[in-house]
């Protein structure tokens, strides 16, 4: 599966330009919302080939379902990776929400 680079230099002049006009930082459609995804597929799809590499029985990856995760920052839609086997559950299973910082 490829993984889908992630522009950081365009992303910074999109937020800039969008925080001037006056767009929010948090929230489903604020400036932070594209990383958060990013940040949140990339650690479930580490989390996933890990627990794929220490299974004791055969097992791959097999598609991915959206989520809706209720962060302090609002809620962000994710790709969540699973196994054929449905024996991943990731640690955004045991969380409702992220802490409040």
């Amino acid at each position: 599966m490829e993984r889908e680079d992630f522009d950081f230099k365009n992303f910074e002049k999109e937020a800039i330009k969008k925080l001037q006009v006056g767009e929010p930082l948090e929230g489903a459609d604020g400036v932070l919302a594209p990383l958060l995804k990013r940040l949140f597929n990339a650690s479930l799809e580490g989390e996933l080939d890990a627990h794929l590499k220490t299974g004791k029985e055969k097992n791959r990856k097999n598609g991915k379902g959206s989520k809706k995760l209720k962060t302090s920052f609002g809620e962000v839609e994710i790709d969540k990776p699973r196994g054929r086997n449905s024996t991943f559950s990731g640690l955004f299973n045991f969380i409702s929400s992220a802490p409040s910082y």
